[in-house]
């Protein structure tokens, strides 16, 4: 497993999307999020379903968040 920060995440983050590496990304040292290659384009119903209902959670939750935002986070997931 590979270890960056946000910061180099974001500088280098083409690079690592071709790494066959789990990548830990950190903020400030603590774990800010997960990078798993995925190696097949079509991902599996529950997985979808999953990343669906979180960034609906979170969208839902921001206040202020527009109807265009939430019907977005929907729209990619199908």
């Amino acid at each position: 497993m590979r270890v960056v920060s946000v910061r180099d995440f974001r500088d280098k983050a083409s690079e690592m999307f071709r790494s066959e590496d789990v990548i830990l990304v950190t903020r400030d040292g603590a774990p800010a999020g997960f990078f798993l290659p995925w190696d097949t384009p079509e991902l599996p119903v529950e997985v979808r379903r999953e990343v669906f209902l979180r960034l609906s959670e979170q969208i839902g939750a921001k206040p202020g968040a527009s109807p265009a935002a939430r019907r977005a986070a929907g729209h990619y997931l199908r």
